[in-house]
């Protein structure tokens, strides 16, 4: 049957007798299907208020440093490797950097919540902490990295998470509305499961058995 792609920017749900029945986008174009899932990441819980319970959009800073000509044999591949510094108690993460010098660190852990996750929330978010985490960054660099935790800073952004409360996925139909599938809550591991997300999110929208839809199910 094929794939049509439409590129547009949701503005709502249609509910008719609390049955879902597609989006009206910003456009105001209607979207009729006869089931609607949402899979929106961090705007998950902005597009639909009725999630927050479950989960909520944060932010997460991550810079990219400098690394000295002379430093970069060491601070790259194969010498240099992907790492989580003991990320549980830590949050630091990273990996080796490029042929240009460029070294991406992230933190993961509780973050800073959003509320509409504009870019203008994003921007002011990040204004207001960069300063306080760039401290949090350069402590571990001294302690774990040494050689580095002078580095420059080239860059800085907010990485956004959709965390859940118990920071598993929620990939399940919308109890509170027929025909809703919700497939969200990230909680900053997401990406590395998207080969196999696929088939669970099809899974629970055809209703068919897998031993994982009890672990993300409705909660």
């Amino acid at each position: 049957m094929g794939v049509k792609v439409l590129v547009a920017e949701m503005d709502k749900l249609i509910i008719k007798n609390n049955v879902v029945l597609g989006v009206t986008t910003k456009d105001g174009k209607q979207l009729f299907a006869g089931k609607t899932l949402i899979t929106c990441g961090s705007w998950t819980p902005v597009l639909l208020p009725h999630l927050s319970h479950v989960m909520k959009p944060t932010g997460q800073v991550v810079f990219h440093f400098q690394v000295e000509p002379k430093l970069l044999d060491k601070f790259s591949n194969p010498k240099f490797p992907t790492y989580a510094a003991d990320v549980t108690k830590t949050g630091f993460y990273g990996f080796p950097s490029d042929n240009t010098g460029r070294l991406k660190i992230g933190h993961h852990g509780p973050g800073f919540q959003m509320k509409n996750v504009s870019p203008a929330e994003i921007e002011s978010t990040l204004k207001e902490y960069e300063k306080s985490m760039e401290a949090e960054f350069r402590a571990f660099l001294a302690a774990s990295l040494p050689d580095i935790k002078d580095a420059k800073i080239i860059f800085s952004r907010l990485c956004m998470y959709c965390d859940t409360f118990d920071g598993n996925f929620l990939i399940d139909s919308d109890p509170n509305y027929d025909g809703l599938y919700i497939a969200a809550g990230g909680s900053g591991h997401g990406f590395k499961f998207g080969p196999v997300l696929g088939d669970l999110i099809a899974d629970s929208v055809e209703n068919k058995p897998s031993p994982w839809r009890s672990k993300f199910k409705w909660r």
